[in-house]
């Protein structure tokens, strides 16, 4: 959630000040989007991903060198979890 919002991941894994609550009262401040909520935003940030992987299909896999370790494990597991 917090990298489609452009917030750095590792920064909202650390900060407890960055849970989901937080960042939809930002937003809401932020844009006076009043009926935005948690589950709302949730699935906005689902179908996201849903349509970043299948943009992806068919396409040619990343060349070995630069994939990092695990890549295709998660990203299986990111298509399991959103198909």
């Amino acid at each position: 959630m917090a990298y489609v919002l452009g917030i750095c991941p590792q920064l909202a894994l650390i900060s407890p000040e960055l849970k989901a609550e937080e960042m939809v009262e930002l937003l809401k401040v932020g844009s006076g989007w009043e009926e935005l909520s948690v589950s709302r935003l949730e699935e906005i940030v689902q179908s996201m991903i849903v349509s970043s992987l299948k943009s992806k299909e068919g396409k040619e896999d990343i060349h070995q060198p630069l994939k990092p370790e695990g890549f295709d494990e998660a990203l299986t597991k990111l298509k399991e979890r959103f198909a």
